[in-house]
């Protein structure tokens, strides 16, 4: 058994956040449904609500802040 990277571990936090606000919020500490199938819609459909939430949460920042919107060199400037 190896040991993780390290560059690893400091992204773990942030993800390990995304993971907690599914269980609380959008309720995956809980199967809803029997079965693999049903429960891998439930995650998948989750999932992307998580997304869109973050995605909105990025939009609403702007692209006039330095580092905010989704690709802030997009004109093609580095």
């Amino acid at each position: 058994m190896g040991r993780a990277d390290p560059d690893s571990w400091r992204k773990r936090p942030s993800i390990e956040r995304k993971f907690a606000e599914q269980k609380k919020y959008h309720r995956l500490r809980q199967a809803r449904y029997w079965g693999l199938a049903k429960m891998a819609i439930q995650v998948l459909i989750v999932c992307m609500v998580v997304n869109c939430k973050r995605l909105a949460k990025v939009q609403a920042m702007g692209t006039d802040s330095p580092g905010g919107g989704l690709c802030p060199n997009a004109d093609g400037g580095s």
